[in-house]
């Protein structure tokens, strides 16, 4: 899906009546958090900061292999309207070293704020993880989670029995997403209740 394909969140809060029932996968196909995950992307040299890798691409041919890919940008001046715009543009796609397994690069909340948007958050609080190293995080890890971000108060929520907190599958991305069906992708056992 590409930018001019993407929702925006006052088209879910016309669909859903209300943010609190919006589900957090339909949250994460916004224009806004489209931007931010990008601005994210950029600053941390679009690679995991876990384990270094980039997102991989499937060659036809090739078999069951996976190619990281590295793209060279740089900033050019698009007419937009009455004007001109800076806008990162691909010069360069280089392929390094071949991969058994898709990686895809995600934005890592490190904690999260109930009354937050996902892309309602300072920049330090994100981090780019790709899908396994996010994966094994939320396996591995609790994601604390306040009730305002004025109240840093933990309300120590449990993470989903199945999808252990991640409200995502990688394995599974090509069926809705791959959100978790248990959880909806809302992460937390408490907000599962309310759902």
């Amino acid at each position: 899906m590409n930018s001019a394909d993407k929702i925006t969140n006052s088209d879910l809060l016309k669909r859903y009546n209300s943010q609190s029932a919006i589900p957090y996968y339909e949250l994460l196909s916004t224009n806004q958090w489209d931007e931010k995950r990008n601005h994210i992307l950029k600053r941390d040299g679009t690679v995991c900061l876990n384990c270094g890798k980039t997102e991989t691409e499937y060659i036809e041919g090739l078999g069951n292999i996976w190619l990281h890919v590295e793209e060279k940008t740089e900033t050019a001046f698009i007419k937009d309207g009455d004007g001109f715009k800076e806008e990162d543009v691909t010069t360069e796609m280089i392929y390094h070293e071949t991969s058994d397994k898709p990686y895809h690069l995600h934005v890592h909340h490190n904690y999260y704020v109930l009354s937050n948007l996902p892309w309602e958050y300072p920049d330090e609080a994100l981090k780019t993880l790709c899908n396994w190293c996010h994966w094994k995080f939320h396996e591995e890890n609790k994601v604390p989670v306040y009730e305002t971000i004025e109240k840093l108060k933990n309300l120590d929520y449990q993470p989903c029995k199945r999808c252990n907190g991640a409200g995502w599958f990688p394995e599974y991305k090509h069926v809705q997403s791959g959100v978790c069906f248990r959880c909806n992708g809302v992460k937390y056992e408490e907000l599962i209740k309310q759902l």
